[in-house]
């Protein structure tokens, strides 16, 4: 029997019987395997998933996904990227305000002048 990648392999059904896309799972034509992109990203976990040569076992892909997800590393691959994540947004959000600050004192200076 032939076995290959499917589009299921890029949907997750969460508890609540939602389906979700798996956004940071890729597929390179090029070599034919999937990859994790967060976790190839970030290049800090031994899996398949985030090695270069990527992941192409579809006799136990729907297993080794879930495996995967589950694992301590691709976990705190998660938790890294959305904490760098959420202080660049904090941090865009202060460079936003600083500069609403600074154009509102001088507009506010001009019109005092």
């Amino acid at each position: 029997m032939h076995r290959f990648c499917t589009t299921s392999m890029f949907k997750q059904k969460l508890p609540n019987g939602q389906i979700v896309a798996r956004d940071w799972l890729l597929y390179s034509e090029k070599t034919g395997h999937v990859f994790w992109g967060l976790c190839l990203l970030l290049k800090n976990i031994n899996s398949q998933f985030a090695k270069k040569e990527g992941f192409s076992d579809w006799k136990n892909s729907t297993a080794r996904i879930k495996e995967h997800e589950g694992s301590h590393d691709h976990k705190k691959c998660v938790m890294d990227f959305t904490e760098v994540w959420v202080k660049k947004r904090a941090l865009k959000q202060t460079v936003k305000e600083s500069a609403f600050l600074s154009i509102s004192f001088h507009v506010q200076h001009i019109h005092s002048i």
